[in-house]
Order: structure tokens, then sequence, then C-alpha cells
């Protein structure tokens, strides 16, 4: 059977639903926790945080807004695709239901790139290029508003400092004024992000309530555990999630309708299905993470 603008038209709408079953899991996906969302209407968006996590103050005469030192950032957005590739015979011979499963792969691959993207940052949040709003590196110890970097390995008391470190987290106050807590940690839940090779140790500091001997685990429960392939070394992290503003952004610009990116015909035996997607990450609160580079 020749392949005709009907055949292809009918594949893209089966392939169109395979892709619109949404069989991922239902709650929220890991970097939905560590990342807002942002809809982005250019090339670029331009972002001044330093103001979202300020408290309230009394009103006794004008109204003012509090004037902060705040360096706007821009995140340009970048050009992403994926397709697979599709036999004009398997369209001729309605074998479609065999690409079920790459077509399932494919609309996975995105989010796992979005994760992908999230890491990178934690990751790479130590370097002095990695700025956060205020022009510090995302992971400093001169943050005005408090450090939230570490060197040391995961253990439980660099565990206790790192939380110490964000509940002592303070407003990004204006120079000569004094700064108030944040005491953001109590609103959030906290979540460890590390990788395979701390995974003995996180489980132990979080998921285990007795520690025979030693007692009471106080650590118990204390974050959430997300453990990552994509963390190769030793670096954790630990993240505030459960509040409007989140650590960092994900910033989504457009994303195309699945469709033949070329069509198979009488020139060549395969076309490519697939779609693209312009989107990015950044960073957005230094105040709700904290990091350590564990002396790598």
């Amino acid at each position: 059977m020749p392949i005709n603008h009907e055949l292809l038209a009918a594949a893209r709408t089966a392939f169109r639903a395979v892709l619109g079953t949404d069989d991922l899991p239902k709650e929220k996906r890991p970097w939905e926790r560590l990342a807002l969302l942002t809809k982005s209407t250019g090339a670029s968006e331009e972002y001044a945080f330093g103001e979202d996590l300020g408290g309230m103050e009394e009103w006794i005469d004008d109204r003012t807004a509090t004037q902060l030192r705040v360096q706007k950032f821009t995140i340009l957005n970048k050009d992403f695709q994926k397709a697979i590739r599709v036999h004009k015979n398997d369209i001729a011979d309605d074998r479609l239901g065999m690409y079920a499963s790459k077509l399932k792969n494919m609309k996975r691959a995105q989010a796992a790139h979005y994760w992908k993207l999230i890491i990178d940052l934690l990751l790479g949040g130590f370097a002095a290029g990695a700025k956060a709003y205020d022009g510090k590196a995302f992971f400093a110890t001169t943050h005005a508003f408090g450090s939230n970097k570490g060197t040391g390995v995961l253990s439980a008391t660099n565990f206790d400092t790192a939380m110490q470190k964000l509940y002592e987290m303070a407003e990004d106050a204006p120079d000569g004024e004094d700064a108030e807590p944040l005491d953001v940690v109590s609103d959030s839940q906290p979540i460890l992000v590390c990788g395979p090779s701390n995974r003995a140790t996180a489980r132990k500091l979080l998921k285990i309530a007795n520690l025979g001997s030693d007692g009471d685990n106080p650590n118990f429960e204390e974050a959430d555990l997300i453990v990552t392939g994509r963390i190769t070394g030793a670096k954790w992290f630990v993240l505030l999630d459960g509040l409007p503003i989140k650590p960092l952004l994900l910033q989504l610009r457009s994303e195309t309708q699945p469709d033949w990116v070329t069509e198979p015909g009488k020139e060549k035996p395969t076309g490519m299905f697939g779609f693209d997607a312009r989107y990015n990450a950044g960073y957005a609160l230094p105040q709700l993470a904290y990091g350590s580079s564990a002396g790598e």
C-alpha cells in the first residue's frame, strides 16, 4: 500500500493519542518539588527575586516598598527536541502499536531532561559564575542573608548544620537595616538530595527511628529523601519544598504538538516523528537551599 497523506494523518492522530495518555505517577515529579515552573513569552525572561521573601511591616505613614539589594538576572530559552524513526511499511501495514513504548519513552525523556537541568544547576551552584540574584555564587558563605554553603561530607553533624543554616536565614534587608529571620523552614518540607554513594548514610540519617545504643534518632523523618544517579560524587543538598516560591526555576517558553519532522515516502523509507520545545532552568532563591561540596 502506498503512503499517502491520509495514512500519515491517521498515524499522527494515533501517535498523539499515545503521548496524550498520562501513565506517569500522579505525585509531584522530583523537579517540581525543587523548581518553580514559570511561563515565558519571549526569547528570555528577566527576574529580580530579592524582595519575594520579606515579612510584614507596620504601616505608619505612606505605604512603602522595601528597597533591597537586587541584581536582576536573565534566563535565556534554549531549543530542545526529541524524535523517533518510523518505517513507512509499519504505517502501510498498520503496525503502529509497536511504537507505543518508544513514544512513551520519548515523553518520559522530556521530564528526565527537566530533572537533568535542575541537578546540573545544583552541582554547578558552587562556581563563581553560577550567580544568584545578589551577584554571589548560588551556594556561598558570603550571602548577606546567611551562608548556604558547606564543605563537609554527609553526616548527622553536617546535616544538623545545614538545617541550622536554613533556620537562621534572614531577609535580604537594605544596608543599615536589621534583617529579620525568614523562619520559613517550619512552613516547608525539607528535602535531602544526594547521589548513590550517600544513599546508605542518608537512609540511616532520615529513615531509622531508633539508632540502638545511640537512642532515638533526632533526624528521623526530618526531611524527605531523593537519591539520584545524576549526582555521581559526594555532594549533597537540602532544599525547601512546600512554599509558593522554590529555590530554582524551570522556565517554559513553548512546546510543539508532536508531528512529522520528516515524512516517510517514496524518497526515503523512514520518517521522523517528534516534537521540539523551548525552555531552560535557572537559580531563584538561595535562602531556600543549602549545598555541601563535600570536599570535591
